[in-house]
């Protein structure tokens, strides 16, 4: 339990350094939201891939979990790229892209998930690798939102 608390004052603390005023795209929520939705989708997901891993059933409520916030991260990296779309210095195809990859396919291997454990085994394991490259897309993204990088222009 105090290793759980100290973990989510970590990830307050980290997201707190993003939020900087001379950043206005940073400067806002959307930062400690984005920390904690990689947080809880990730962290179940790898529960889920690891419980299966040891031969074990899908824990759906696992599965609804990841669901539920894969669900709020689109709803909010939508109103993120609406929000500060003034302040952002990338095209939005980039924002869809990570969408999909990161939420939108993880999505629709979830619903396949009541299928043969090897076979959910695999999708598991998948879901978990999208989730984890949608957020490395993510945390490029938004360095790239106020910082001029090539690839994103």
């Amino acid at each position: 339990m105090l290793g759980s608390v100290a973990g989510l004052l970590s990830i307050l603390s980290t997201s707190l350094v993003y939020t900087l005023p001379s950043r206005p795209a940073w400067d806002s929520p959307f930062p400690l939201l984005f920390f904690l939705l990689t947080t809880f989708a990730a962290g179940p997901a790898l529960l889920q891939f690891l419980l299966l891993q040891k031969k074990q059933t899908v824990q759906f409520p696992l599965v609804r979990i990841i669901s539920l916030v894969l669900i709020a991260g689109i709803v909010i990296s939508i109103a993120y790229a609406v929000v500060q779309a003034e302040h952002l210095m990338l095209p939005a195809g980039w924002l869809v892209l990570r969408i999909a990859v990161g939420a939108l396919l993880p999505l629709f291997l979830l619903k396949k998930m009541s299928v043969p454990r090897a076979a959910a085994h695999r999708l598991s394991l998948w879901a978990f690798l999208l989730i984890a490259l949608g957020e490395l897309l993510g945390h490029q993204l938004f360095y790239a939102s106020v910082l001029p990088f090539p690839l994103f222009h």
